[in-house]
């Protein structure tokens, strides 16, 4: 079912992008969009067999960036969590492989330092 969801969001966030939005509101939904893909490409790696480990699931979570593309780092370990919400790494690991993949594409990667924890 959530694959499911995850492509109707895909297609609603692309239909909005078709239609005049503020700057504010095509970055909103653009940046939508982005997480929903990323969760897209985690859970179809996932149901894979051979996909199991954290390492692996970041790997094909950012295997359509290109060199110099940002990457944040919570939007990657939240896409992992939603599509194997058992996967064993924690988020320091989940991060270090995140850090590990993005050296080796040389990509840029975002941290999101800011704590939600009222």
């Amino acid at each position: 079912m959530d694959r499911y969801v995850a492509h109707a969001n895909i297609a609603h966030f692309r239909e909005m992008l078709s239609h005049e939005l503020s700057p504010e509101q095509r970055h909103v939904v653009e940046n939508l969009l982005a997480k929903e893909e990323l969760k897209l490409r985690v859970l179809e790696a996932s149901e894979e067999s051979t996909v199991r480990s954290g390492l692996k699931l970041v790997a094909a979570a950012l295997s359509k960036h290109h060199a110099g593309e940002s990457i944040s780092t919570k939007s990657t370990i939240e896409a992992v969590r939603w599509a194997r919400p058992d996967c064993g790494e924690s988020d320091d690991q989940l991060t270090t492989y995140i850090v590990q993949y993005a050296k080796e594409r040389h990509l840029v990667i975002l941290f999101d330092t800011r704590d939600h924890r009222n």
